[in-house]
């Protein structure tokens, strides 16, 4: 599967959440939204809500080292190579499933200043790749093709995998 030309978002931010969601699911992120850095981004959800985001792909949340704006480049296709990875200088990744039935993909702190892109609808293994000096790589691989666990939707610093 060869990768397409990305697609560009960027968002304000002020914070060290951010979350990538569906637009049809941001009703769901609004209220789990928080700025209580001392615990996770799905903290004030029940174990019901976080069962149904986990199983269902509605949101990823990731920490941010400090509250840079967001420019992230967004691809569909198969995840980057470790060349790939060594030539854009990534710092660590990380994967999660998620499900964008509308392909409006959403990323940012909060739903009313999050960027917005559109990608071609699906269910999705998401990688995620930062790089502490700015940028944010996102690769969307159709899930039936490169199908994980569906984890945990937050993607802390302890559990993303550090590139040396």
């Amino acid at each position: 599967m060869e990768r397409e030309k990305p697609v560009k978002l960027y968002a304000e931010n002020d914070g060290y959440y951010i979350y990538i969601y569906d637009k049809a699911n941001e009703k769901i992120v609004e209220p789990l939204v928080t700025r209580d850095w001392d615990n996770d981004p799905f903290h004030t959800a029940s174990p019901e809500q976080k069962e149904e985001i986990r199983e269902n792909g509605l949101i990823v949340s990731f920490e941010m080292q400090q509250d840079d704006d967001i420019h992230a480049r967004i691809y569909c296709g198969p995840p980057l190579t470790e060349e790939e990875i060594k030539k854009i200088k990534i710092d660590c990744y990380g994967q999660r499933y998620i499900n964008l039935p509308t392909g409006k993909i959403c990323m940012g702190e909060w739903p009313m200043r999050a960027g917005k892109a559109k990608v071609p609808p699906g269910e999705y293994t998401l990688t995620l790749y930062h790089k502490r000096k700015g940028g944010i790589t996102v690769t969307l691989t159709p899930f039936a093709e490169l199908p994980i666990e569906k984890s945990y939707p937050f993607l802390d610093y302890g559990g993303l995998t550090w590139v040396d």
